[in-house]
Order: C-alpha cells, then sequence, then structure tokens
C-alpha cells in the first residue's frame, strides 16, 4: 500500500516554524458527520503540570482552540507552533502519543523518527510505520488516541485534515483604499464596503474605544501603533448564524436593501437592522448575549450590537425526573448541575424568584412559582466587566466565583483576595454595576466582590507635576503626574488598577471609560506570576519589562531576548502563571522567554 506523505514547507524565523498567513490544519475525525466534529486536541492542562510534555485528546473542534491547530515540517513532524502558543511535536513511543515541547532528540538518537507521521491519502489514514492513528473506545469528547493496526472502513481511524489560514498581520497601506484601488484582507484606511476587495467589508473601528480588533486579523509589530488610530480594516465576514456564535460580519442596515444581520449578527444599531423578528441588543463592551455563545471571541468586536431573540424560553417542569443519564434542557426543573445539560447549571431558586434567561409564568405551570430549581445558561463575561452576574452555585469544589459574580455562600467560594458580600434581594455591591437585571441577576445571591480593605480609586482631576496624583489616584496622562515611584496605568476601558478597587462612587460610564489611575508597580507576586508594571520602553531608564511583565508593544520593550506577547484579554502567556489576577491588566502585552518553547 502506497502512503502520500503531506509536507507544508515553512520558513524558520528564530526556531519558530511559521509565516504570516501559513496554512495550519484540525486533525478532524471523519466521524465527525454521523456524530458532531471531533479534532485531536492537545491537553494543555497536563503540559503545565509536566512543564515539558503532556497528552493528547479528542475534543470539540473549536475554532479559536489553538491546542487544535497543528502543521507539519520538513521532517514529517506534527508542531504546533502558533503565535502566543506553545511549539511542540506529537510522538509515538511504543504505539502511546505523546505531546512534548522538544521536538529534537534528546532523549535518544531514535527520537526522531518517532515522530514521523504520514497521510494515506486513499482511506484517510494518518500512519507512523505500519500504525494507525485510532481513537480509543467511543467517538466523544475525552477520548483518547494512540496508534493501532489499520484496519479498512474503520470509523476510529478515519480522518481529515481541515485547513486553516493564520490570522493576517493589519497593514496601513492607504487613506483611504479608494485612492488606490481596493484593499485586501487585513488592510486599510478603508471608509465603507465598496473600498475593500470584492467578499471584503470594512470593519468600522471607532477612536474613543480602542478596543476593536478586526475579525481574522491580528496586531503586529509593524501595526500596533495602528490600533490606537481611527483606523477601519477590510475583513472577511463568516456565516456562524447556525452555531448561535457572537459574530461581526460589518455593518448592517435595513437602509437602501442593506444586509440584515442574523441571530447573533452584528453590528446592529435598530432592531430594523436585524433579521425578521428579531431585535437589536446593544452592548457597551463584550457583554454576554442572550441565547448566543462566543463574545469576546476572534470574532467578535468591542461595543457592537448584536440581533438575538429577545424572547425567552418558557419554563417546562418536565414529564419525567431529570437524572445524570436523562439530561434536563434550559428552563426545565433540576436537583444539580449535573442533573443539566453540557454547559448549563442548575439554579437554586427561593420561593417565587426569577431564573436568569427563564420566562415563568403562573399562567402555564402555578407550582413553577414555588422554590424549584431550573436548569440555566450562566452568561460569561470577558475580564472584569464589573456586571453582576449568577453563575450557579460556587464553592471550592466546582467553580470560585470572579469579581461580581453571584453564587457565594461564604469567601472561600471567590476568586484570589475578593470577599462575599451578603444579600437578602438585589442590594448594591460597590464597585459592580447593573444590580437586579433579570436577565443576570438572581434575588438573595450573594456576589464576590473586591476586598473593601483595598484602596478605593477616587478621581483627583487633572493630575500635574506640581499636584501628582496619590495611589489609586486619577487621572493621570504619564508617570510623571503620580507621586514618588508610583506609575500610571493607561487604561481604555474594562481594565481593572492593579492594587486598586471600585467603590460604590464609580459609576459605569467611569468604568468602561478610559481614566488612568495612579499605581504602585512595586509590589511583589509570585514567580513568574504575570504583572502589570506600566509602561515598558527602552527610552525609560529601567522600565525594559522582565519575563511575565508587562505592558510591552515591541519586541524592544522587553529585556534580554524575551520577546513582546501581544494580548486581546487575559490570554494565557507561555511560561507564566496567574493570567488574570489581581496584578494583571486587561489586554496588556506581556514579555515571554521563546526559548524555554522551541
Amino acid at each position: 500500500m502506497f502512503y502520500g506523505l503531506l509536507l507544508l514547507f515553512s520558513l524558520a524565523q528564530t526556531g519558530i516554524c511559521f509565516t504570516d498567513g501559513e496554512k495550519f490544519f484540525r486533525i478532524k475525525s471523519s466521524a465527525s458527520e454521523e456524530f458532531s466534529e471531533f479534532c485531536i486536541q492537545l491537553n494543555e492542562t497536563s503540559v503545565q503540570l509536566n512543564e515539558t510534555s503532556g497528552s493528547l485528546f479528542i475534543g470539540t473542534c473549536e475554532e479559536d482552540n489553538g491546542g487544535q491547530l497543528w502543521n507539519v515540517d520538513l521532517h514529517s513532524r506534527i508542531h504546533n507552533e502558533i503565535p502566543g502558543f506553545r511549539a511542540g511535536c506529537i510522538f509515538n513511543v511504543n504505539n502511546t502519543l505523546t505531546y512534548e515541547i522538544d521536538c529534537s532528540n534528546p532523549a535518544s538518537g531514535l527520537r526522531k523518527q518517532y515522530a514521523k507521521f504520514s497521510y494515506n491519502l486513499f482511506d484517510d489514514k494518518i500512519m507512523h510505520g505500519y500504525k494507525a492513528l485510532h481513537i480509543v473506545g467511543t467517538v466523544q469528547t475525552g477520548a483518547p488516541v494512540a496508534m493501532k493496526k489499520p484496519k479498512q472502513n474503520k470509523i476510529n481511524q478515519e480522518w481529515k485534515l481541515d485547513f486553516v489560514p493564520l490570522p493576517e498581520q493589519i497593514k496601513l497601506v492607504n487613506n483611504p483604499c479608494g485612492n488606490a484601488g481596493a484593499c485586501a484582507i487585513c488592510s486599510g484606511d478603508c471608509d465603507r464596503d465598496s473600498d475593500c476587495e470584492a467578499g471584503l467589508r470594512c470593519a468600522q473601528r471607532e477612536l474613543h474605544i480602542n478596543r476593536e480588533n478586526v475579525p481574522g486579523c491580528f496586531w503586529g509589530d509593524d501595526s500596533d501603533r495602528e490600533r490606537f488610530l481611527d483606523k477601519d480594516y477590510c475583513f472577511a465576514p463568516t456565516d456562524k448564524s447556525s452555531e448561535s456564535i457572537v459574530n461581526y460580519v460589518g455593518e448592517c442596515s435595513y437602509k437602501n436593501s442593506g444586509y440584515k444581520c442574523k441571530k447573533c449578527e452584528g453590528s446592529c444599531h435598530y432592531h430594523a437592522d436585524c433579521d425578521g423578528t428579531l431585535e437589536c441588543f446593544h452592548r457597551e463592551g463584550f457583554e454576554a448575549v442572550p441565547g448566543c455563545e462566543g463574545e469576546a471571541s476572534a470574532r467578535d468586536m468591542y461595543g457592537r450590537g448584536i440581533c438575538y431573540e429577545a424572547g425567552l424560553p418558557s419554563v417546562s417542569p418536565g414529564a419525567v425526573n431529570c437524572t445524570v443519564d436523562n439530561n434536563c434542557a434550559i428552563c426545565t426543573t433540576c436537583e444539580n448541575d449535573e442533573d443539566c445539560f453540557g454547559d448549563l447549571r442548575c439554579a437554586e431558586r427561593e420561593a417565587n424568584t426569577t431564573v436568569p434567561g427563564c420566562f415563568i409564568s403562573t399562567a402555564t405551570d402555578p407550582a413553577i412559582t414555588s422554590d424549584t430549581n431550573l436548569c440555566f445558561r450562566p452568561q460569561s463575561f470577558p475580564g472584569n466587566a464589573a456586571v453582576v452576574n449568577y453563575v450557579g452555585e460556587c464553592s471550592q469544589s466546582s467553580y470560585l466565583c470572579g469579581r461580581c459574580e453571584a453564587g457565594c455562600t461564604v469567601d472561600d467560594d471567590c476568586q484570589s483576595d475578593l470577599v462575599c458580600l451578603e444579600r437578602n434581594a438585589t442590594e448594591h455591591v460597590p464597585g459592580c454595576f447593573h444590580e437586579g437585571n433579570p436577565a443576570l441577576d438572581m434575588k438573595g445571591k450573594n456576589v464576590c466582590y473586591d476586598d473593601p480593605s483595598k484602596p478605593e480609586l477616587l478621581w483627583n482631576g487633572n493630575c500635574n507635576h506640581r499636584h501628582p496624583c496619590p495611589k489609586c489616584g486619577g487621572g493621570c496622562e504619564g508617570d510623571y503626574e503620580c507621586k514618588d515611584h508610583l506609575r500610571c496605568a493607561k487604561r481604555y476601558g474594562l481594565e481593572d488598577v492593579p492594587g486598586c478597587r471600585w467603590g460604590s462612587n464609580a459609576s459605569y460610564p467611569t468604568f468602561l471609560g478610559d481614566w488612568s489611575y495612579c499605581f504602585d508597580p512595586s509590589v511583589v507576586t509570585a514567580a513568574n506570576a504575570v504583572r502589570y508594571i506600566g509602561q515598558c520602553s527602552p527610552t525609560i531608564p529601567g522600565y525594559l519589562c522582565d519575563e511575565c511583565e508587562g505592558n510591552c508593544k515591541y519586541d524592544s520593550d522587553c529585556a534580554f531576548d524575551l520577546k513582546c506577547l501581544h494580548r486581546t484579554g487575559f490570554d494565557n502567556v507561555p511560561g507564566c502563571s496567574d493570567e488574570g489576577s489581581d496584578r494583571d491588566m486587561w489586554g496588556k502585552g506581556i514579555c515571554y522567554d521563546p526559548t524555554k518553547f522551541l
């Protein structure tokens, strides 16, 4: 039997085997057509525990999951090397598949041989020697993979490669595009869709937000300055409406036969911009959209209105009691989280309380207004969005509540140094907003919030070198406007300030605004913990960022041979820990050591 070898050629730059726009692929099980879509995935947790190696398993195919993206080098090794993720190879040792960060052969001269794979073009098998890549047991999430003797028509051994291009780097080529012809993908400045090449649309960005990324594109060293300018760029919209994923497809409009947004699409401004009976859900940031998933993902865009189904599902008591084997759907009765399907959780109700995302009608079922528990889908908010949000019951054994998340009983149910605030109804939570929103909050649920012993952020007006701002005081424009060794934490909306808390005096517009505050960067953290120390720059003496420090914008902002990892939120940083902690800051670039992951 002849096995065709699939090779993807790439250029090596400082040990990283990728180029802008190079195609990667997911290794997708052919069983996906009969069941659902499953892909080979790196167990990132196992790599973090072992530091040098890890395991592989079958996971649901996800568009933005870097642990599912692979490539093949000139030595036929399957590797995972994408910007901001780990760099390692898949090995077959005694018919067991493992993942190792070191793709070379440190253990023996035969190591490279153990990493060589080929793709059989005739029966869709991935081979290593005379063994085929095989899903062990039932094709389902979490199933392990191994190498076994190939068999014909064995669905557990059939694979297809789902090619995925890496995002293009954003380029500012002309202003506007129309003066020099149509702009290509990820280039600008465009003013309207007609400025872009056929099939592309113009992603409209706003200067005062500075948070908008461009779907399918990334900010690189050559374009990072432009992200803070009011420039618009061409992008390729995709149709995700059948998947209920929040998806920016361009500006939707009811005027002049414009495109009307489908479910979970944006950007809409009016209900009339949405298709059919859908309505426009207005957002100030990356707020969750009822009935949709994937907010703040690579296809979402900051502050954009999204079309959604405004009606809530009616509560149904269910014909039978739900169990682990017979899961409850959304808004049906339950006793605990295990009774609910998928990512649903069981909302523990007191008498006559509402449940986020469910419509409770006494006309439909009078008994349902008692203390019957119901399955619901908790909404997720990126970063520290400061919106009071019931996520289910929190505990050390299940899920620790983040800031402004409801469901705690004691302080230990909260993340980090947060404390649990007891409530009898929907009382105000200091530093949090939108209490009592029936779509998110739940009566009588306690909320995790900042320890009141932390200094509160206070607005001092316009600071200057004569009247510098104190710790947690705003608004500064630079370090020179802060007292002593304090530095100015530059904000663009959404960010918390390290070592400070939002108090009852803060308003939601203030939180979303771009006001900056002075903070103390000298606080000692755990080794390799991500921490924001202020703006790093080679032009500021003593302020080159060390490993796991930020904010960096360019590699030159980092000490030694460290590189700058650009982030759009609390993204993981290779070799670092505690992303999203009190000392981290939303969306700040962090310096890391790339040599540890070659």
